[in-house]
């Protein structure tokens, strides 16, 4: 449940290229007496809309030879760039054993994070690897839209007052339940729930909102993944409260060495198919739309490949609260490399063109 707020938008930006700016020369400011309460470089967005525009270019095109000249032209490093460029030097073959790997991975884990699967097997993945707003987060993980400062973590992004900075500096993965409940933060995007009651409708549903699969031969593997996100921003009595929604697809290819997982660079082939449901509000329930949408490379080499599918907006509104209601109508993805076969991900594969 999505309880709308009171935010006022008091900062107009001039935005550059795609609406991307830094603050290199420019802080928060705080009330009228121009005190400076952060002085860090930080991309700053004067309004949601700009916000998911300059998310979508970005992230659309972040695999080409453009990407670095949109993203940086105003000397703009993210701290996600960093810490991928940080990964991508681990020469992983120079560990005598998996201890001396895991150690190593605690020892940086500013940059590094060990995740575990359904299976027992580790993979080591970069920091926050799973946010899709990961690109946008400065050396404290911070982003500004209006007159609120946001927190890029794991999945979730934390939102708050720019008066309450320093608590959301503070603030980390494991104080989310916490700071969900606390009227001192609000939740900007997460990963839809995985609520098949409140998710499903009279027709076709694949259940669930977060979908996998995995190819493995030897020790070269190939991972495709689907999922369901939700943003929302608050408004106020004369700003209205909106509610976006959009389909993610992550893509990326791994080796083995001492029995655990990393990325590794590939020729990356996929065929990504999606219908996609959410459900729309206006005040009242309206109900569910659908939305197709395809992605498809004969060879991309990479150590990922990543895109969102374009936002939906599913509430606009002054007022009101919503239930946030979306899965997947069906689908057919598959992805590999020269070293694996498909991974695949369907379901009703016969409403797929």
């Amino acid at each position: 449940m999505l309880f709308l707020n009171n935010i006022r938008i008091i900062i107009t930006l001039s935005l550059a290229l795609c609406f991307v700016t830094s603050c290199s020369k420019n802080s928060f400011i705080e009330n009228q007496i121009q005190k400076t309460i952060y002085d860090k470089p930080i991309l700053k967005f004067a309004s949601i809309v700009e916000f998911l525009k300059t998310y979508h270019v970005l992230a659309t095109v972040k695999n080409s030879e453009n990407y670095k000249q949109i993203k940086y032209q105003n000397n703009f490093i993210s701290e996600y760039e960093k810490i991928i460029q940080f990964y991508q030097s681990i020469n992983f073959d120079q560990f005598s054993s998996s201890d001396d790997l895991i150690q190593f991975v605690l020892e940086h884990s500013n940059y590094l994070k060990i995740t575990i699967d359904e299976s027992g097997e580790k993979t080591i993945d970069p920091v926050i690897v799973d946010n899709p707003f990961k690109y946008f987060a400065n050396e404290d993980f911070l982003f500004q839209i209006g007159d609120s400062v946001y927190k890029v973590l794991g999945r979730h992004t934390i939102g708050s007052d720019l008066s309450k900075l320093n608590n959301l500096l503070q603030l980390n993965e494991e104080h989310l339940i916490d700071s969900a409940a606390n009227d001192d933060y609000f939740i900007f995007s997460r990963p839809t729930n995985d609520f098949y009651g409140k998710n499903k409708d009279n027709s076709f549903n694949c259940n669930g909102t977060w979908k996998d699969s995995r190819n493995t031969v030897a020790n070269k593997r190939i991972y495709l993944r689907i999922s369901l996100h939700e943003v929302f921003k608050a408004g106020s009595n004369v700003n209205p409260s909106s509610l976006y929604q959009f389909t993610d697809v992550m893509i990326r290819p791994y080796h083995r060495v001492l029995g655990i997982w990393y990325w590794a660079k590939r020729t990356i082939s996929y065929d990504v198919k999606v219908q996609s449901a959410y459900f729309h509000w206006n005040i009242i329930p309206i109900g569910w739309q659908r939305y197709y949408n395809s992605a498809y490379s004969n060879g991309t080499y990479a150590y990922s490949v990543e895109f969102p599918f374009p936002q939906v907006l599913t509430y606009h509104q002054i007022g009101g609260q919503v239930d946030v209601r979306a899965h997947f109508d069906g689908y057919f993805c598959k992805a590999k490399t020269p070293d694996t076969d498909w991974a695949l991900l369907e379901c009703n594969t016969a409403l797929i063109p």
